[in-house]
């Protein structure tokens, strides 16, 4: 499934563009089961809200289960990426964002390129996120919030907040952001871009930029704003090797060039 030539330049244009409906009932159905059996496993990528109970993130999701891992080769997912990254294309994150109903927390302004180039080394802002929506996303249950066309920025300068030695990477995927934008950083964009909060129905993909300035607010409504994002690097943009490089299952390693496969083949329930 590529973008059309109008698609694309709108991603290239705003930093992110919304393909509706590119996932089935029966194929969201088997992902959130999939991710339902999953959270109920406590282990270090299962990180949770500073309340210390509500589930905040799962990570590496994809290293532990099978139609996750051939969920990546999706066509809805992995052809757009390729197409514009422009070239082979490997899974650099895969995770799950909860935003549970009443206590999901903020996830602060900032760049996603911040933390690969800073924290693993990623040459080049080379990459993509896919996010899914598992939920239906509204203007009340904490969508992402987007500085549209702020990539064009670069990677802006972010002030560091420092976690100490120990599971430093906690604080990359808390509410307390390692690398966060500044209110004067903010008000400054804001003066210059437009702010958009992309909603849909769930089966909805957004694609967007490495350097796209985004965040969310906290969400009090009723209803959970679950999202799946893939993030894709180029090949041959594989992050430089790290003293203390970050776990697995927040930062894979390459093991070779992405293939699309049929989305049937994808959602098949093996034995």
């Amino acid at each position: 499934m590529l973008l059309s030539t109008e698609r694309h330049k709108e991603y290239e244009r705003d930093g992110y563009v919304v393909v509706a409906d590119a996932f089935f009932p029966h194929e969201l159905n088997l992902i959130r089961q999939r991710i339902g059996e999953l959270s109920k496993v406590d282990d270090e990528s299962r990180v949770l809200e500073r309340d210390g109970r509500t589930i905040r993130a799962l990570h590496g999701c994809d290293q532990r289960d099978a139609l996750l891992a051939r969920l990546v080769c999706h066509p809805s997912l992995l052809e757009p990426a390729q197409q514009v990254i422009g070239g082979e294309v490997y899974t650099y994150q895969f995770k799950v964002n909860t935003k549970a109903a009443f206590r999901g927390d903020v996830w602060p302004w900032h760049q996603d390129y911040a933390f690969w180039k800073n924290e693993d080394g990623m040459p080049e802002p080379r990459a993509v996120s896919a996010m899914l929506f598992l939920d239906d996303v509204t203007e009340f249950n904490g969508p992402l919030y987007f500085m549209t066309g702020s990539h064009r920025e670069g990677c802006i300068p972010q002030s560091h907040l420092d976690g100490g030695d120990h599971d430093r990477w906690r604080s990359d995927v808390s509410a307390d952001l390692t690398y966060q934008l500044s209110e004067q950083q903010m008000l400054d964009l804001t003066s210059r871009y437009e702010l958009a909060a992309p909603k849909g129905a769930a089966g909805s993909v957004v694609f967007f930029a490495p350097n796209l300035v985004h965040g969310s607010p906290s969400n009090i409504s009723a209803s959970s704003r679950r999202v799946l994002i893939v993030t894709y690097n180029a090949l041959d943009n594989i992050p430089k090797p790290s003293e203390h490089p970050r776990p697995e299952f927040l930062v894979a390693r390459p093991s070779g060039a992405l293939a699309v496969i049929p989305r049937e083949v994808c959602f098949a329930v093996l034995p």
